[in-house]
């Protein structure tokens, strides 16, 4: 996980972040039902050392509907 300033595949500490950042256009594809919807909402955290990059989204709305509405397509594991 990125997130923590380590990389979790070559083990540097060469992280980098920035708020939308690895993406398509200037939003990234999150799923919403059956397809997929644009958002701006999203943070990219890279490895340097390696190129692993994570993308996490940060849109609380879209995370708590993700949670407890079954219409917008996540399970959980």
């Amino acid at each position: 996980m990125l997130k923590n300033g380590n990389c979790p595949q070559c083990g540097s500490s060469e992280v980098m972040v920035t708020p939308q950042g690895i993406g398509w256009d200037i939003t990234i594809r999150i799923k919403k039902g059956r397809g997929l919807s644009g958002s701006r909402d999203w943070t990219t955290y890279l490895c340097t050392a390696c190129g692993l990059f994570e993308n996490y989204v940060t849109d609380a709305n879209y995370l708590a509907s993700a949670q407890s509405d079954p219409t917008v397509g996540w399970t959980r594991l």
